[in-house]
């Protein structure tokens, strides 16, 4: 608990911070984005003085007189027709004399939103002692404690803001870029992509990869991984949707460029079973791993992100997919608030490791009453909020499932949203079924039938 002393200290901060205002009206404009009502704790009249300045500014001057009549209005203070009000005269006046100047209100303010932070941790201490003691499933509930007290952490304002630094940490990474002494992003391996990603997906950056059911979207983010564990990246995929050894066996024949429809009782040649183990071999010695538990929360995947990257410093998690992650229940919320609460977790997750986080998500059937199926942002499913989380959103989509004449290899990926470049942009891919890969498109140009399109390995090894 809170002791005495420290008591003591916080009582001395919130009359100096009260203190400061009534001198100097602007000392309210650098703490009011961080200070509320409720930071202040030792005295209640000290929130309601709080409150009355607050709804002073920019209506009246604030002055030791003004907020004694908004007091008055609200009957908080003390006065002969209203000698019920809880604030008195001596009060409020003793406060003007607490400080000789505003210039050390950020120094009170800090002492005042650490103490805050304080009660909540204890609170939520608290809490976890009652989960603990009664939960049936205890990772669970680390899990769930943990995201909590990561959300406190998030929630601390830093009121000294360092541009200096932030402005030469900005020029390095741009000369370093530029200069190519470091790695721009984790490269997906569709060069045309990269390049409008200025190297690849970026560390803490939240990234979408969005389709209809049936149009690619575990293959090419499993390709994805695949082609970045190749190059030295560390990176895990949660798979709700499929096995991991469904996932591996489609990475071997990715690698090896083995059929797929082969996969069967005397289906395989020899050289074929030889690229079959050639493949594997290459798979298991790649910074890659696979999770496919079902039910795994965010909580859990998050707990299990957070051990990976202490232990191998992972650079990308993938979750396919995102409405298939069972949310957490609370009583009376809707379907539609339970995926922001996870989109912002994960977004939270890839900022608090400067990792680069991939979900897959569904966008819902408006895209089917639309020509040739092409997504929009507000197709997203369930949920606005994935569109406002995410840095990067790819959708992907097959015109021949909607429309007459097309190659249904064909396929288009779409740069829906892309926070630090170009967006709306539109890149033509051929899915090669037999190998579980995208590669460029090689067949007419917007994807019509007519041209069997081609697909030599030696165009997929220069793509990707």
């Amino acid at each position: 608990m809170v002791n005495d002393s420290q008591n003591q200290v916080v009582a001395d901060a919130e009359r100096a911070v009260l203190g400061a205002i009534l001198l100097d009206n602007t000392a309210l404009d650098i703490i009011s984005e961080y200070i509320q009502p409720e930071t202040f704790y030792t005295n209640d009249h000290y929130r309601l003085i709080y409150a009355a300045i607050q709804e002073l500014r920019g209506k009246k001057p604030i002055d030791l007189l003004t907020v004694i009549d908004r007091l008055i209005e609200k009957k908080q203070f003390q006065t002969k027709e209203n000698p019920a009000g809880v604030i008195t005269p001596v009060e409020i006046s003793n406060l003007a004399g607490q400080i000789g100047t505003a210039s050390n209100i950020e120094f009170w303010a800090d002492i005042m939103l650490k103490n805050q932070m304080r009660r909540r941790v204890i609170q939520e201490a608290q809490i976890a002692i009652h989960e603990a003691q009664t939960s049936e499933d205890i990772e669970a509930t680390i899990s769930t404690v943990s995201m909590r007290m990561q959300r406190l952490l998030e929630g601390l304002p830093t009121l000294d803001i360092n541009i200096e630094t932030i402005a030469n940490n900005a020029v390095a990474e741009i000369r370093s870029l530029v200069s190519g002494t470091i790695t721009p992003g984790i490269k997906t391996g569709l060069h045309i992509l990269d390049g409008e990603l200025r190297g690849g997906f970026k560390p803490s950056h939240l990234v979408c990869l969005a389709g209809r059911p049936g149009t690619g979207k575990s293959a090419l983010a499993f390709q994805i991984a695949l082609h970045a564990s190749g190059i030295g990246k560390y990176i895990a995929v949660f798979s709700l949707e499929m096995t991991a050894n469904e996932l591996i066996q489609r990475a071997i024949c990715q690698l090896g460029e083995i059929n797929s429809a082969n996969f069967r009782p005397q289906g395989l040649s020899e050289s074929e079973l030889y690229r079959v183990s050639d493949a594997g071999y290459q798979i298991s010695g790649r910074s890659l791993c696979v999770y496919d538990a079902p039910n795994m929360t965010v909580a859990k995947i998050a707990s299990k992100v957070r051990r990976l990257h202490k232990d191998k410093r992972i650079d990308m998690a993938i979750i396919d997919y995102l409405q298939l992650i069972p949310a957490e229940w609370v009583k009376g919320q809707t379907r539609e608030r339970q995926v922001a609460e996870m989109s912002r977790a994960l977004k939270n997750l890839a900022r608090e490791l400067n990792i680069t986080v991939m979900m897959l998500s569904q966008f819902n059937r408006d895209v089917e009453d639309r020509k040739l199926g092409r997504p929009r942002l507000s197709d997203l499913r369930e949920s606005g909020a994935i569109e406002a989380d995410c840095d990067v959103v790819l959708g992907i989509s097959r015109p021949s499932t909607y429309v007459d004449g097309y190659e249904p290899q064909y396929t288009l990926l779409d740069l829906m949203k892309n926070r630090n470049g170009k967006s709306n942009l539109t890149f033509e891919l051929q899915f090669q079924e037999q190998f579980v890969r995208f590669i460029k498109w090689t067949g007419i140009k917007g994807g019509k039938s007519g041209l069997q399109p081609t697909a030599p390995i030696k165009d997929y090894k220069n793509y990707t």
